[in-house]
């Protein structure tokens, strides 16, 4: 065989082998990136439980500063919350382990400059949903923070006393200003949440059009006889343990 025919019968093998390794490589990304989206839908409902339970929680705190709460030690805050008060700061810290999880699956997946022009649909929907899924988390820990600190501060200021507000003022663990806080983070929650929806298939109605409940009027409460966790495992309770610290342990 000439020469010249080698050569061509050559180049075409590596052509072929070429496309053939492209190929696999493309099933590969494409089968990662779907297990990952499994990943950021499961996130995604364990975001919704969080967001319930942080609704309940902050209704709780209000309950029971409307009702009146014991004075306390100076630094300490009563039995009584001193479950929901721990719960708020391990559902930060858990917010922080969703957005750690998320810059590692980016760092893992980072591709030359070139390669990125040529991302497959699945992995820029896998990319967008965790994106969504690192800002909902944030909105997340951002309202955990401003019920945490606004529950202190009113307590210190209201300690012994009952509360009195009308149905169109915020809530008595937050000022105008934090209810305006609390507000805008459900703003970007709720987006992010059904941008994750979107980016996953998820078509469940109670996802794909999200609305989360946490409370920044005293008329969004709801009932008193109503279960404020909807279901939810509730915070535990520090009953018959003395005075908790004002902050989680683990914070200080």
């Amino acid at each position: 065989m000439p020469l010249q025919e080698w050569v061509t019968t050559a180049l075409a093998l590596i052509a072929l082998c070429t496309a053939v390794a492209a190929g696999a490589a493309m099933a590969v990304e494409r089968s990662v990136h779907r297990s990952h989206l499994v990943q950021a839908e499961q996130d995604h409902r364990r975001l919704h439980r969080l967001s319930t339970r942080l609704a309940g929680c902050a209704v709780e705190l209000e309950r029971k500063l409307d009702a009146g709460l014991p004075r306390s030690e100076p630094g300490t805050v009563p039995d009584v919350v001193s479950g929901q008060l721990v719960y708020l700061f391990a559902l930060r810290d858990e917010c922080e382990l969703f957005t750690t999880r998320v810059n590692s699956h980016a760092a893992r997946l980072t591709w030359p400059h070139g390669h990125l022009q040529r991302r497959s649909l699945t992995a820029r929907r896998c990319l967008a949903a965790h994106d969504a899924v690192a800002k909902a988390a944030d909105a997340l820990s951002d309202a955990a923070r401003v019920y945490e600190e606004g529950f202190i501060s009113a307590y210190e200021k209201r300690a012994g006393r009952p509360g009195n507000r009308a149905p169109a003022e915020p809530l008595l663990l937050l000022s105008s200003k934090r209810s305006r806080d609390i507000v805008s983070a459900r703003e970007v929650f709720d987006v992010q949440m059904r941008l994750v929806a979107t980016h996953t298939g998820n078509r469940h109605p109670f996802l794909e059009h999200y609305r989360c409940t946490w409370p920044a009027l005293r008329s969004e409460l709801g009932r008193f006889d109503d279960d404020p966790y909807c279901g939810e495992i509730r915070p535990l309770s520090r009953q018959g343990l003395g005075p908790a610290p004002v902050l989680h342990p683990d914070a200080r």
